[in-house]
């Protein structure tokens, strides 16, 4: 068992998750997430065994409500984020102290073919993949359709939330599951298979 001290020497509330484990599951890797407080200059956090000695408590941790399809989450710093299935991407709503936020007619990943016809994205799947009281994290399944309904891209987002913090970290990634042909073993970009686009972008 350890603890995290800040350059003051005062304990700190972190989270921690196991990554991976040698042969006799003792630890191997470890993620730790702390909100460090960095004035200028660098700044010195030390882990130490706690020996008995109380750690930190976390005051106000991430609140996280997941029912069918949708999650809820709320970081307490008066901001809930709604993450669902369904026609938005990558959030369905944001609202602080019960007021909406969103206008998703305007707000959201917008994606545009080759002849800069507006694409659709589709929320296919939402899934818990974090649920740290410090940091939790979320994924984002979708799809990209062209103007015609066909699929044209995959989609996929991480959602990184902050306890106490009204910021959010959006990780995307856009992957076309077509197979590309490389004749004659030439990997030429453009070739049968890839998709053009002329932007994409988060509003």
């Amino acid at each position: 068992e350890l603890r995290l001290l800040d350059p003051a020497g005062t304990p700190e509330p972190f989270q921690v998750r196991v990554v991976d484990r040698w042969g006799d599951e003792s630890v191997r890797w470890a993620l730790f997430d702390f909100q460090a407080t960095a004035a200028d200059g660098p700044s010195r956090y030390v882990l130490e065994p706690r020996n008995g000695r109380p750690a930190a408590v976390i005051a106000s941790p991430i609140v996280i409500s997941q029912r069918d399809d949708r999650v809820s989450v709320y970081t307490r710093a008066g901001v809930k984020f709604l993450l669902s299935r369904g026609r938005f991407f990558p959030l369905s709503n944001v609202s602080i102290d019960g007021v909406d936020l969103l206008d998703n007619a305007i707000t959201g990943l917008v994606i545009r073919d080759a002849d800069a016809n507006p694409c659709s994205i589709e929320t296919t799947a939402v899934r818990v993949e974090d649920t740290g009281p410090l940091r939790a994290v979320i994924a984002v399944d979708g799809v990209v359709r062209a103007p015609s309904g066909d699929q044209l891209l995959e989609v996929e987002a991480r959602v990184h939330a902050y306890a106490g913090h009204a910021a959010l970290r959006l990780q995307i990634r856009l992957r076309n599951p077509r197979r590309a042909d490389h004749p004659g073993n030439f990997w030429d970009l453009g070739d049968t298979g890839s998709v053009y686009l002329e932007d994409a972008s988060l509003v």
